[in-house]
């Protein structure tokens, strides 16, 4: 970042006020009551019952239920457990990635950023987010790296998606197909509010589902996860981005068998999470698995960070 970089953000940090929201509409309210009532409607946080879970997601959970019932979600990238877990400003050098690809054009459109959840502009670019254009970052490496087409894709498989962002990007891109999203279910919830908030003209639901077509699926349970996989639709992308990485190595391979031929990965993982060392897990897992072309690499930007992708060879005739 140059000089004049530097002082433009500054600036721009400076100046920058959010913007002071109306009333909520009564399209809104309902959306709000129905965030509120899934949130009531959930078993009381035991963390004796859940050994899948890091402990500090047992704070995050709390702590979004709270925010949840006692703030106002058309602020909730305001709210703490929101900045320290799904928000991310990038350095200018990921923007200008973006706009060097010779489909920046098509990027420019799907990352224009929505008022929902009064998210801070981006402030080298104020029509999207910082975290949605790193989001839209992170998708590039997949589609650079295998050519593949997200269009074209009948069946996408999120764990762990924040509160939507990257299934609404990749509906802007094209999307038409079947989304399931396995995270806690006071994500789900917050998911359910984004995502129905955002316009994105898919049906949502929180039962599994034979419609393969314009259908978001967001599930908690490990059950039901496995139930809506078992069909004969294959699951043609899996995205875990910083999620995967901070469960313990028994789930993951528990979550990994529900997918066995799944035909692409995008996986964003730190070096180690706790007692786990991440880059031997996922070294060993891509040694294993010589049925797919693997990219493992460190990301520029954000150092002891990487990068797996992955795509399944093709079987020759």
């Amino acid at each position: 970042m140059n000089f004049f970089e530097k002082a433009k953000r500054i600036f721009f940090n400076f100046t920058y006020k959010k913007t002071k929201l109306n009333p909520p509409s009564i399209d809104e309210q309902i959306l709000i009551s129905n965030l509120r009532s899934r949130i009531t409607s959930l078993a009381k946080i035991n963390t004796s019952l859940d050994l899948e879970i890091d402990s500090c997601w047992f704070n995050n959970k709390t702590q979004i239920r709270e925010s949840i019932l006692n703030n106002d979600p058309r602020y909730f990238t305001d709210w703490k457990v929101i900045k320290n877990t799904m928000l991310y400003e990038p350095p200018i050098e990921v923007l200008k990635f973006m706009q060097k690809l010779p489909v920046w054009s098509r990027w420019k459109e799907a990352i224009k950023e929505s008022p929902v959840g009064n998210p801070r502009p981006y402030w080298a670019f104020k029509e999207s987010s910082g975290t949605l254009i790193h989001h839209a970052y992170h998708l590039s490496q997949l589609l650079l790296k295998t050519s593949c087409s997200i269009e074209n894709m009948s069946q996408i498989l999120e764990f762990g998606a924040g509160y939507g962002s990257m299934c609404r990007l990749i509906h802007q891109l094209g999307f038409n197909g079947r989304y399931i999203i396995f995270d806690l279910p006071e994500f789900t919830a917050l998911q359910e509010y984004f995502i129905s908030s955002v316009g994105i003209p898919s049906k949502i639901t929180r039962k599994t589902t034979s419609n393969i077509e314009k259908s978001i699926v967001l599930l908690s349970d490990f059950e039901e996860l496995a139930k809506q996989l078992s069909d004969q639709m294959d699951t043609n992308f899996f995205i875990a981005t910083w999620s995967i990485s901070e469960i313990p190595i028994s789930f993951r391979k528990k979550i990994f068998d529900l997918v066995p031929n799944v035909q692409y990965y995008l996986i964003g993982y730190q070096k180690k999470f706790g007692e786990i060392s991440n880059l031997d897990y996922f070294v060993e897992l891509t040694r294993k698995r010589t049925d797919y072309f693997w990219w493992n690499y460190e990301i520029d930007h954000l150092k002891e960070n990487y990068y797996l992708v992955g795509r399944k060879k093709i079987d020759p005739d």
